[in-house]
């Protein structure tokens, strides 16, 4: 026991301390009214208030949840597509150039509430956008209400994955309902050019026979034609000479040459299946095409250069559009494909490596490696003068003597 006032330590307490004279009989008291309070009872925990309270710290837990990163617990992500305005021009529907807008969205967006967005952006930003109503459009000028090729309602997040293109790549249109329903969308088709010989006489038949004498003395089918009808049967011979009997030999070494791992057996068995790898067609370039083709290199999403490099792709969308459409067009698509990749036309067993787009910062013109398949296109402020710096840069840069 202490003194409280000096420290002076007992072993039995007096009524006063020794030391300093004080009176230490209001000690005893507290220490008798100590040893008279009951004591208080501490509940211990059960069962049911461990769970109560593990479910509370588990709720928790999951509201200030962060991700494998340790950022934060990310809200609906946001995608960023293309829409553009399509109006009646020359009896069809054609995009109009410098009208695309880049809309963030949903990815659960259905074609209603991606048709509502999109008039609501194309009305802020174009005042001379004429009165509606308007409905929404696939690239081919059909409306949007399924899937293309299923019965499934339209939903962006399907659509992306049926298409096989990330978002910034999907351009979608809206269109004023009179404009549609006033389109003439009748498709006609041209039957394939028929050759024709041009001679109508024998006479002239027979004086172009003589002046080519030795060409088709050569071939074994030199002869006079006594009517119009035998001019035929002279040029089928000659060009079955000229084809095949001429190249016999050559032919022949190519299909032993086919032979090996029987690789000449596959091609005629199944020659319907290898025909689109092996045989060229000169089916006309479509700005489709150019634009599947390429697959551009883009800077981080949400970046500030991200969004120039999204604005950049759909000026590249409308200038290939241009390049297709119009005939007098500086620049022509099978032009744009020579600059970028060497090549006049697709070969049929596909390009390598990929082309693929980037951006350029440090000039206003394109630029092209063509070992590599890459272009390099400006980022510019207005769809005018990128066309301008691409018609100029492409004018300019003719390559392989090719043009």
């Amino acid at each position: 026991m202490f003194c409280c006032y000096c420290g002076k330590q007992f072993d039995v307490l007096p009524s006063f301390c020794s030391a300093c004279g004080k009176a230490l009989e209001i000690l005893k008291v507290i220490k008798q009214e100590e040893r008279n309070r009951p004591t208080a009872v501490v509940p211990s925990p059960t069962l049911n208030k461990f769970l109560e309270y593990r479910e509370m710290k588990s709720k928790e837990r999951q509201q200030f949840n962060f991700g494998k990163k340790g950022g934060k617990k990310q809200e609906d992500k946001k995608v960023q597509i293309n829409i553009g305005l399509m109006c009646l021009q020359n009896g069809s529907l054609k995009p109009l150039r410098g009208k695309t807008l880049p809309l963030a969205l949903d990815p659960q967006t259905t074609a209603d509430d991606l048709l509502a967005l999109a008039v609501k952006k194309m009305t802020d930003f174009n005042k001379d956008l004429q009165e509606g109503p308007y409905i929404l459009l696939y690239p081919d000028g059909s409306e949007i209400i399924y899937i293309p090729g299923t019965q499934k309602p339209f939903l962006l997040k399907d659509y992306k994955v049926e298409m096989g293109k990330p978002y910034a790549r999907l351009s979608l249109f809206i269109c004023s309902k009179k404009d549609f329903e006033e389109a003439d969308r009748d498709l006609s088709s041209e039957s394939d050019t028929e050759v024709l010989i041009t001679s109508r006489t024998t006479a002239e038949f027979n004086l172009a026979d003589t002046l080519n004498s030795t060409m088709f003395q050569t071939a074994g089918c030199f002869r006079r034609v006594n009517t119009v009808e035998e001019k035929h049967t002279i040029v089928e011979e000659y060009l079955r000479w000229y084809v095949i009997y001429r190249n016999h030999s050559v032919i022949e070494r190519f299909k032993d040459g086919l032979a090996t791992l029987q690789f000449l057996t596959a091609l005629q068995q199944h020659s319907s299946v290898l025909a689109s790898v092996l045989c060229h067609s000169d089916n006309k370039l479509m700005a489709a095409d150019m634009e599947n083709l390429f697959r551009a290199d883009l800077s981080p999403a949400g970046s500030n250069r991200r969004q120039e490099e999204g604005k950049t792709l759909g000026f590249w969308a409308d200038y290939l559009l241009d390049c297709e459409e119009q005939p007098t067009a500086a620049v022509s698509l099978e032009d744009v494909l020579m600059f970028a990749t060497g090549l006049s036309s697709l070969p049929p067993a596909g390009i390598a490596p990929l082309p693929c787009i980037e951006f350029l910062t440090n000039s206003p013109y394109p630029m092209a490696n063509t070992c590599a398949n890459t272009l390099k296109l400006p980022l510019l402020h207005s769809y005018s003068l990128f066309k301008t710096h691409m018609d100029f840069g492409i004018q300019n840069s003719p390559g392989f003597g090719c043009f």
